[in-house]
């Protein structure tokens, strides 16, 4: 196990489709979920408090999403981890 001290940065990193320079953020997904039966109508809740900086260009065709932030609060059990809601 390591500590949220040790982890210098964290970052979700997406790759861009032809012709298209995505536009989002992370947010901190407040309640748990399951990926087996989620819908649109019972999609979880997220909070716009804190969110990620935006999207920046990485290497090649890859983007990242900083979110260092959101990672070392799970780690130090400030908040439940239940995922990201990108936006």
């Amino acid at each position: 196990s390591i500590s949220s001290s040790e982890v210098p940065n964290a970052y979700i990193h997406i790759k861009k489709r032809d012709y298209e320079v995505p536009s989002v953020v992370a947010y901190r997904v407040t309640e748990n979920w399951n990926s087996n039966s989620i819908t649109w109508n019972n999609k979880p809740e997220y909070t716009v408090n804190n969110p990620s900086a935006a999207i920046v260009l990485d290497t090649g065709a890859w983007y990242k999403i900083t979110v260092t932030t959101m990672v070392k609060d799970w780690m130090r059990g400030t908040y439940q981890n239940y995922g990201f809601c990108i936006k």
